[in-house]
């Protein structure tokens, strides 16, 4: 049996080796904040999108295979006009052959693999005939990698602006993990740390239909793992009751398809009745995700308070 420890004392490693010893790292960018290998710029003209750099640092950095990549300035790449549905990846490529720049920055057409070529997929477009490539099918991938650590109390974890973004800390006294990253509709350059295990409330502002009514809580989501929660009390715009002769119900919120349970569900909850506390029945649809509310009397609000499902 073959038996290989490295590295020797005094001895340089070789790229396979060195590969070895810190492939453990991942594959992901080094997301220190400002958006860095972002697309800022697409241009019509020229068929081109603009890889930028961070906003925060000036650089942009990522880790491939066990080997470091950076740019300092804004990378234009070519995403040409097709004749028949294309689709392009715009990817950190690692290539073993490739000894001087083993990870290199490029667009490709198909991820080959031959001679050991690894691809960090940063995103993807998918362009069609007589398409502009601002209409081209854009996707995010984006893959960020960070390291993972532990303190004994929320107390002494450091800034979040200080570690990459997607750093996970266990928070030991707590028995909670938390993670650095920017808060709902915060912009990247933003961080904080969000629990993973004990999520707080996201709210959903009013609509041109529903508004708060002033009284109990607002509208909001809160998700613990496949576990969803929502509250709040709803009144219309208008000012106008609810009332039992609308018999598609009314909208009360709109679930994106993570929040939306396995199976469609139906809740019975609070609303103002006319001499005491009255009941409206709501269903949470699985296939559109819509919260829709039937009342069994002439109701000022409608409440969502105590709606649990869960999303497997």
């Amino acid at each position: 049996m073959a038996e290989t420890s490295f590295p020797i004392v005094e001895q340089p490693l070789s790229a396979e080796q060195w590969k070895s010893v810190t492939l453990g790292m991942g594959d992901g960018v080094l997301d220190e904040g400002g958006a860095p290998y972002r697309p800022r710029q697409w241009s019509n003209t020229d068929n081109s999108v603009q890889v930028s750099v961070s906003t925060a640092t000036g650089y942009a950095s990522a880790i491939v295979q066990g080997f470091f990549h950076k740019i300092d300035a804004p990378v234009t790449l070519q995403i040409p006009a097709v004749t028949t549905r294309t689709t392009y990846y715009v990817a950190l490529q690692y290539d073993p052959s490739r000894e001087a720049m083993p990870v290199q920055l490029g667009v490709f057409t198909s991820l080959d693999d031959s001679g050991g070529k690894f691809y960090l997929v940063l995103y993807r477009i998918v362009r069609m005939p007589n398409q502009l490539l601002t209409d081209a099918e854009f996707s995010d991938s984006y893959p960020r990698v960070a390291p993972t650590g532990m303190v004994y109390e929320s107390a002494f974890l450091p800034d979040p602006d200080s570690v990459l973004y997607g750093s996970v800390f266990f928070v030991h006294a707590e028995n909670d993990l938390v993670m650095a990253k920017s808060p709902s509709g915060a912009s990247d350059n933003s961080r904080s740390w969000v629990s993973l295990l004990n999520s707080g409330w996201d709210e959903w502002g009013d609509t041109s239909a529903y508004v708060y009514p002033g009284h109990g809580a607002r509208r909001a989501i809160q998700r613990n793992g496949s576990s969803r929660r929502l509250r709040g009390r709803i009144a219309r715009v208008t000012g106008e009751p609810f009332n039992t002769q609308n018999p598609v119900g009314y909208l009360m919120a709109s679930l994106a398809p993570a929040d939306r349970p396995k199976h469609t569900q139906a809740f019975v909850t609070a609303c103002s009745g006319v001499s005491s506390p009255g009941y409206a029945r709501v269903e949470v649809s699985a296939s559109s995700g819509e919260v829709r509310a039937w009342v069994a009397q002439q109701s000022s609000w409608i409440s969502l308070d105590g709606i649990v499902f869960d999303t497997n």
